[in-house]
């Protein structure tokens, strides 16, 4: 199981993620030393004679343990917390989000809160009919990734670490449901 907690921030409007590199690595340095970049490019054509143009750039900085189960994101467009398997229960987790999302907010300065995303990635391995899939079989078996994403749009200051934790709550609540009620008892016993 893996657990993807992104905030989503307005941001001021000259922030550029790659400006706040050295700051972020003395601030997360202490318990997520492997740093990382994600890049992203941006390729576009236009003009009655076609011209094409490329850019590319730093999307997140990505800040992870030693052991790369879990890491923390300063993105272009907030900040992002995951938690690779093995995963025990949000609560666990809540007082590390926060302290990084402070010092998230401290290091960038975010105009305001914008979308709250949860995620819960489960690997199963169910026998299904499926038409395509991304994974190859595993003997009599189709690796089959469940993914449940919820969200809500957010507005807030991103100071207000209550209403933060009070929306990550009614998401974790949501994703339990659509959990529960989408596999069969039988595999549910998987995850228990």
């Amino acid at each position: 199981m893996e657990a993807v907690l992104e905030i989503e921030c307005d941001m001021p409007q000259k922030f550029d993620v790659q400006s706040v590199e050295e700051r972020a690595r003395v601030v997360f340095v202490d318990r997520y030393p492997t740093p990382r970049k994600q890049m992203h490019s941006t390729f576009q054509v236009s003009g009655p004679e076609p011209q094409a143009s490329m850019s590319r750039g730093v999307q997140a900085l990505q800040f992870l343990q030693l052991d790369e189960k879990q890491l923390v994101q300063v993105r272009a467009e907030g900040f992002a917390f995951n938690r690779l398997a093995p995963y025990s229960t949000m609560d666990d987790y809540l007082g590390e989000i926060r302290r990084t999302f402070s010092a998230f907010v401290d290091l960038t300065s975010p105009l305001q809160l914008r979308r709250i995303k949860l995620r819960y990635i489960a690997p199963t391995g169910t026998l299904v009919n499926v038409i395509m899939a991304s994974q190859a079989l595993a003997g009599d078996f189709l690796p089959v990734v469940l993914d449940i994403e919820t969200q809500a749009d957010q507005a807030g200051e991103p100071k207000d670490w209550a209403l933060v934790a009070a929306r990550i709550q009614d998401l974790r609540s949501l994703a339990k449901r659509v959990f529960t009620r989408t596999i069969s008892a039988r595999c549910l016993q998987l995850f228990l």
